[in-house]
């Protein structure tokens, strides 16, 4: 029942339907008691979900008000500190953004991370390592330091890659958009142009996908192939403008 729960989450997510992914995300947790966690550990990852629903949807004063999780695991306080730290680049707190990705970079040396950490055949540290290069790309591109964000952002995808196939995905947010967001904000569409190809082929019809391509396209003057995308657009989020 859990994992259906998950699946809503993250369609939501993908359709960019904000209200359906922060209600199934606080389901999701709650479906899961703690004797559960007690017999199966590895239920954990269901209760991180709902920090990642708000960083999806950049709930980030939500993000702050929301206290260290209950079930204090090395996991799960590396999660909650990942969404500290994106919501605190969000609101322009930089500096603390940074003390918040120095301490998730000491949690993830921990070696219980390396076995089984969650419902997936990633290790924690698999999935884990990725959101330190996340947030150190938005904290660079925050400086408008543009080559030191690319640098991490693209680590952050070649980590991504890296996991084994899971449904869904175990990174909530396709590192592939952060790039394209950065490379946009450079002044590189073209190479955001191909970086969101490339991701579409692997998460197909992704509104924030489209909504960045037509986005990139645009600065390109390419306005007929940005008109086809913006069909496609419509169709995939179902009316929701929430991204």
């Amino acid at each position: 029942y859990p994992h259906n729960l998950h699946f809503i989450w993250m369609g939501a997510s993908a359709s960019g339907q904000r209200t359906l992914a922060i209600e199934s995300a606080r389901k999701l947790a709650g479906a899961v008691p703690a004797e559960g966690l007690q017999a199966a550990p590895i239920l954990q990852g269901f209760l991180a979900v709902p920090y990642l629903a708000m960083v999806r949807f950049s709930e980030w004063d939500q993000i702050l008000a929301e206290k260290a999780p209950a079930h204090d695991t090395t996991f799960m306080t590396s999660i909650w500190k990942y969404a500290r730290a994106m919501a605190l680049v969000g609101k322009d707190r930089v500096d603390e953004a940074e003390r918040e990705l120095a301490e998730i970079k000491t949690l993830i040396a921990d070696p219980a991370l390396t076995g089984q950490t969650t419902f997936s055949a990633n290790s924690g540290i698999a999935i884990l390592r990725i959101a330190p290069e996340v947030i150190a790309g938005e904290i660079a591109a925050k400086r408008r330091d543009w080559d030191r964000a690319i640098l991490h952002l693209e680590r952050a995808v070649r980590y991504e890659d890296a996991l084994v196939y899971q449904e869904p995905p175990d990174w909530h947010v396709p590192a592939r958009q952060n790039l394209a967001a950065v490379l946009i904000a450079a002044g590189r569409a073209d190479e955001a142009e191909t970086v969101l190809w490339e991701d579409l082929k692997r998460n197909p019809e992704h509104v924030w996908n489209l909504s960045l391509l037509s986005k990139a396209l645009r600065l390109q003057n390419k306005t007929a192939d940005a008109a086809l995308i913006d069909a496609r657009l419509a169709k995939s989020s179902n009316g929701a403008q929430t991204w």
